[in-house]
């Protein structure tokens, strides 16, 4: 008698509606809209199984159809993509969105920029934009600083309840930096309050001497554990300097995250 296998017998289930669900998405997403003739003649599917398969799809919130009678996908399917991926994959798909419009900020500001996620209690540079001048400055990409002495931190933190920043400073080390460096916890307390009502992070020579930041956190998106900013010397960015800058590094961090969840 012939020996038998211990493989489990595998069977091959099949479930056509599904497959052509999925069919009818990539559909849509490679041609951005389609119309329900369309469909059925691409996908080679009877009338009815079409409108089966579009009114489920419609009623799950997958797709949409528009004004003219176009189909087209919402953006559930990016977002189920983005909320399930790990902090490797999120730094990636921000970094990736991101780059064109730093290249932008550095351009408009004519300072260099960094893209800066959370990492504990500190930050990790993920994206740096050198300007175009010879000044260069101690920062690069895979970098960790700490997040209450960095304007890129700042921003995060700014973004945060009262009291998850409290947790956070328990492991602070209020005593590194420069003599400009923040003291204590009340003395970041009272600058965070003031950068809520700002909408933007300043760091004042507090990591380096002689050093400004500007940074705002990207909003939005992933709780809030990203931010841009641009660094200058002191003479390169004065206080007057701060809203103007601060504006245009405001509207940068809003686009980036219109362009992830779009």
């Amino acid at each position: 008698m012939p020996k038998k296998s211990d493989e489990p017998t595998k069977v091959k289930y099949s479930a056509p509606a599904i497959g052509r669900a999925f069919e009818l998405i990539e559909l849509i997403a490679a041609n951005k809209s389609a119309k329900f003739t369309e469909i059925v003649v691409k996908l080679g599917i009877p009338k009815s199984s079409a409108h089966v398969i579009l009114a489920n799809l419609e009623e799950l919130g997958y797709i949409f159809r528009d004004s003219d009678a176009n189909y087209r996908l919402t953006i559930k399917l990016k977002n189920l993509m983005v909320t399930s991926v790990d902090g490797q994959d999120r730094s990636e798909i921000v970094r990736i969105a991101a780059k064109r419009h730093l290249i932008a900020l550095k351009e408009e500001t004519e300072l260099s920029v960094h893209l800066a996620m959370q990492d504990g209690v500190n930050i990790l540079y993920l994206e740096k934009i050198e300007a175009d001048n010879f000044i260069r400055f101690d920062t690069y990409i895979g970098k960790r600083a700490p997040l209450h002495s960095t304007a890129v931190g700042k921003a995060i933190l700014a973004a945060k309840t009262k009291n998850e920043v409290s947790v956070l400073a328990e492991s602070f080390n209020f005593r590194a930096g420069t003599k400009g460096t923040l003291k204590n916890l009340d003395e970041l307390t009272k600058q965070l309050d003031s950068f809520r009502k700002l909408g933007y992070a300043i760091e004042d020579q507090e990591e380096a001497a002689g050093v400004r930041c500007i940074a705002a956190h990207v909003p939005n998106i992933f709780d809030n554990t990203f931010s841009i900013g641009i660094i200058g010397m002191t003479d390169q960015i004065s206080d007057k300097d701060y809203p103007k800058i601060a504006a245009k590094i405001v509207k940068i961090a809003k686009a980036i995250s219109d362009e992830i969840k779009t």
